[in-house]
């Protein structure tokens, strides 16, 4: 996977929202990380199937996580 020092953040998109902008980042000379953030509705599930379905291609992580017990559930 390439070297990336950016970070697409999305806040508040469903699921089907954010697949083809993953898709998409995929053609990016500079973008491989994809951040979803907790406050999203649905975003724990969001990331489970993005970072499936991406492993390997990007990385997917968890913004606004404000607990411990949010990171582990992240994870």
């Amino acid at each position: 996977m390439k070297l990336s020092k950016v970070t697409m953040i999305l806040r508040g998109y469903s699921y089907e929202q954010v697949k083809p902008v993953a898709e998409v980042l995929l053609d990016s000379r500079y973008v491989r990380n994809m951040e979803i953030t907790l406050n999203t509705e649905g975003a724990y599930e969001i990331i489970r199937k993005i970072a499936a379905e991406f492993q390997g291609k990007l990385n997917i992580g968890a913004g606004t996580v404000q607990t411990y017990e949010e990171l582990l559930k992240a994870v």
